[in-house]
């Protein structure tokens, strides 16, 4: 294995562990039994736990907002778009989905040993995400395809909220194929009050 592949694999695997059970699970002989390499070798890339978590939580952040980012791009002015493709996408990884969060910031931003840079880098994840939704709600009141009189920070804060509700049923869930069926097309029936006069979904 190159050094680029060994870090990499270093990385995806520090990932599950963090979805897993946040800065607390992180664990340098796990991973380097799953990788085949040794500790040593594993702290020539990553100097320290915490490290290796910085660079596993950048990590994530970076492709999620990327993943983010190429959806709005399909339709920049078009909330209801995001929603659609947001829920479709979250619905067929359900049923195939475990009890491990989909998100390393969630796990962070409630554990109360994670370190405080780990923890900021959480938070200003959640606003990076938050001022783009904003962003894309202003678009699409400016565009005509959700009402003048809404107040975008307001349905912001509901968006998020509604979100991060899905992440938390998911891990809750008993059976996620079931629980797919009861979401699919909730997000769409839920904007529906916001399209001005005569618009659907």
């Amino acid at each position: 294995m190159t050094e680029k592949s060994t870090r990499e694999a270093a990385l995806e695997v520090a990932d599950r562990q963090m979805k897993a059970g946040g800065y607390d699970a992180l664990n340098f002989a796990d991973i380097a039994r799953e990788i085949e390499t040794t500790r040593p070798n594993l702290h020539h890339h990553f100097k320290s736990k915490e490290s290796l978590a910085n660079e596993t939580v950048d990590r994530y952040r970076a492709g999620s907002m990327k993943m983010m980012n190429d959806i709005i791009a399909e339709n920049p002015d078009d909330f209801v778009a995001y929603l659609t493709a947001i829920e479709n996408g979250f619905v067929a990884w359900l049923p195939s989905s475990d009890r491990t969060a989909s998100c390393i910031c969630s796990q962070i931003i409630t554990e109360a040993g994670a370190p405080e840079v780990l923890t900021q880098m959480s938070l200003e994840f959640f606003q990076e995400k938050q001022d783009t939704i904003h962003a894309l709600i202003e678009r699409s009141i400016a565009a005509g395809k959700l009402r003048s009189d809404i107040d975008p920070k307001r349905l912001t804060v509901m968006t998020a909220t509604i979100l991060m509700g899905f992440q938390q049923m998911a891990m809750a869930s008993t059976d996620r194929a079931e629980l797919a069926k009861h979401l699919k097309g909730f997000l769409v029936n839920w904007v529906a009050p916001y399209l001005p006069k005569g618009q659907t979904p």
